[in-house]
């Protein structure tokens, strides 16, 4: 887009397709959609008071009493991965560094975060290998079983995941954990809703 030479009528636009603006380019004016959304629910909500250690190797401590809540997805799903890639320049290259020194002395950034009735949530600790703690506090209505957006990269995501595709926001095909493709029609919403339910399962959607 950037070179005359390449505005033909046959183009490859690459990760456009998936809502994300070219290296190099602006993002103002662009208009893009991420169509890739990951969903869990979630298992189970705690309250813990001051003073205790949560989390995966027990490494948070809690400094008021909160309310937890457990969602069945971790590394092992792809969630709390970053792709590595090779630095474009110097400034990009210092930055690696820069994140990895302190992320080495504990500084963990803005942290991760998971969208519950539209509002972020952070996660606490440590992520684990298939489950994640997240801080819902006691004046967010959140209850188990409730619908949990989570920040995937969609290359990292977990293969064995069910999908949903839909085709301009509406459901059509679906593929189950055996990786068998299903096209989706109502009287099959109850039997995949099992994939989308508190007992340890997720669904990603592609919209």
């Amino acid at each position: 887009m950037l070179h005359l030479r390449a505005h033909l009528d046959l183009v490859r636009i690459g990760t456009l397709l998936y809502g994300h603006i070219p290296y190099g380019l602006k993002g103002e004016g662009w208009q893009l959609k991420d169509p890739w959304k990951a969903w869990t629910r979630v298992l189970s909500l705690k309250e813990v008071e001051p003073g205790a250690r949560v989390g995966y190797g027990g490494d948070y401590l809690v400094k008021k009493g909160t309310r937890l809540a457990l969602i069945p997805v971790g590394y092992s799903e792809g969630f709390g991965l970053t792709p590595v890639s090779r630095p474009k320049g110097l400034g990009d290259l210092l930055r690696h560094v820069a994140k990895l020194l302190l992320s080495y002395w504990g500084w963990r950034g803005s942290g991760w975060e998971v969208c519950i009735r539209g509002k972020p949530f952070p996660v606490v600790g440590r992520i684990g290998m298939q489950f994640s703690l997240v801080e819902v506090g006691f004046s967010s209505p959140v209850e188990v079983g409730e619908a949990v957006e989570i920040p995937i990269w969609r290359p990292l995501a977990s293969a064995r995941w069910p999908r949903l595709y839909c085709r301009q926001g509406l459901p059509y095909l679906f593929r189950d954990p055996q990786f068998r493709w299903v096209p989706w029609s109502l009287p099959q919403e109850r039997e995949i809703g099992q994939f989308f339910c508190p007992g340890g399962r997720n669904l990603p959607v592609h919209d």
